[in-house]
């Protein structure tokens, strides 16, 4: 038994999801970095020469999109990269980020946040999604 006719079945907009990953440097505007191009450096396959030896803020934004025209943003997860000297993604031991990796909430004096976008960053990445010619896949 169904409690939709057929006309209102066909009326649902199915939405696609896609990631999009930003690097914030410390000076500079955002790059949008391809999410495969991510993958490859968080696994250690490629390298970023340009953020050799610099720690940078990633924001990480999951979007609805309707076709190529993003609609949503779903979620928002930040972080902060390293990478050495030839341009690798290198990752801190578990003994370095203690509370934090285990789940527990970190204090609201501690520098934990310094990862977050300022109101500008997040409004310029807002811009680089919305109403840029959006098509990184």
């Amino acid at each position: 038994m169904t409690f939709l006719n057929r006309s209102e079945k066909r009326s649902r907009k199915r939405f696609m999801y896609k990631t999009i990953i930003f690097i914030l440097p410390k000076s500079g505007s955002p790059d949008l970095i391809p999410h495969q191009e991510y993958v490859h450096l968080v696994r250690g396959d490629a390298s970023a020469p340009k953020y050799a030896k610099q720690q940078v803020r990633i924001a990480d934004w999951y979007v609805k999109m309707d076709g190529n025209r993003p609609v949503e943003i779903e979620n928002e997860t930040y972080g902060l990269l390293n990478f050495d000297a030839t341009g690798h993604v290198t990752w801190p031991s578990e003994a370095a980020h203690g509370a934090t990796m285990a789940g527990n909430p970190l204090p609201e004096n501690s520098e934990a946040h310094v990862w977050l976008p300022t109101l500008e960053e997040k409004a310029t990445l807002h811009e680089m999604v919305f109403q840029s010619k959006f098509h990184h896949g």
